[in-house]
């Protein structure tokens, strides 16, 4: 049985955008499989113009508070009495499956249950569990025909989680989380809630202190690498609508995303998976961004890769562009 290792890959920082294009064939061999507890995608990439790209939604007040929140009503309701580092790891991706849609079910009965009551009589050192969830649209059926299932082993300091179709063969998903990494943040959450009759000022208290938690960075993670693959294979086993999905279209469509983007564009979508860093090594694809960007030249003798040659002509661009700017201008006032 196939299993897809988790890779969220470590982006340049916004002055070291042109390592990550110069460096993309060492990225591209890293999402063929890795650790995400080691690795997470960066907020930020700049364009060849030097425009920083956020990458992250936010509200009006620049803060992300949905997920924090809904974490904490998740761990009230499901933590009990017990806590350990496993549970608050595993009620945490348990909270990021429910926002998702997925409803948690007894494997024997099919029927709905409350699913981490259980983990009370578990060791707190060390075991493997699993636990099985549906969508609602299944769940209204007298019998659940398909559901997913989460199994989760835990190897010293970190948690690995498998997740597939419960029947039959499909590919497994595979997400590996440090604990050190995500239990300090969920464990803040937890402990600044019991701190306040206020639940309100606490978590607002909370999240102003730390703006970059890593709970964004688990969420992203679980949601990416489990929760929307598994929702995909089960709609498709259980013939539903699909979610919309970039990686459902046809890899010529694809092609034509990939065409209408920069060459940075074309990098970062390389970033995404196995598929993306395929169709993102294009010869004819880079052969495009290279006419685009520097203009045509003449015909070439011999097998020519584009790609390598945009990449090192951007850099030649880019350090040109260094070498002739303006060094410490004086301040000056305008009346």
């Amino acid at each position: 049985m196939p299993v897809k290792d988790a890779e969220s890959v470590r982006g340049a920082t916004t002055s070291e955008t042109e390592n990550l294009i110069q460096d993309l064939s060492v990225q591209q061999q890293s999402n063929l499989g890795g650790d995400a507890s080691n690795t997470h995608i960066e907020e930020t990439m700049e364009s060849p113009d030097g425009i920083d790209i956020d990458t992250e939604s936010s509200n009006a007040n620049g803060k992300r508070i949905f997920e924090p929140y809904f974490l904490q009503s998740v761990l009230r309701e499901e933590l009990g009495e017990i806590v350990t580092d496993n549970k608050l790891l595993f009620v945490a991706i348990h909270a990021i499956f429910v926002e998702f849609g997925f409803v948690g079910i007894d494997s024997v009965s099919g029927l709905r249950v409350d699913l981490f009551r259980f983990l009370e009589e578990q060791s707190s050192m060390s075991f493997t569990t699993s636990v099985n969830y549906t969508v609602p649209e299944l769940l209204a059926n007298d019998n659940v025909t398909e559901s997913v299932v989460l199994n989760f082993q835990t190897l010293g300091g970190f948690v690995i989680v498998y997740g597939s179709l419960t029947k039959g063969q499909s590919l497994v998903h595979k997400l590996r989380l440090n604990k050190c990494r995500f239990v300090p943040s969920i464990s803040l959450i937890w402990v600044n809630s019991l701190k306040s009759d206020n639940v309100n000022e606490s978590y607002d208290s909370f999240i102003m202190s730390n703006p970059e938690t890593e709970i964004f960075n688990l969420w992203k993670l679980v949601r990416d690498e489990l929760a929307y693959p598994l929702l995909i294979d089960l709609c498709e086993k259980a013939v539903l609508d699909l979610p919309p999905c970039l990686m459902r279209l046809p890899a010529d469509l694809k092609l034509k995303i990939l065409e209408s983007l920069s060459g940075v564009g074309i990098a970062r979508m390389a970033c995404m998976c196995k598929e993306m860093s395929c169709l993102s090594s294009n010869n004819d694809l880079w052969k495009q961004k290279y006419a685009e960007e520097f203009g045509t030249e003449p015909e070439m003798q011999g097998l020519v890769n584009w790609k390598e040659k945009f990449v090192s002509s951007w850099v030649r661009r880019r350090r040109r562009k260094r070498l002739f700017r303006p060094r410490g201008l004086p301040f000056r006032h305008y009346y």
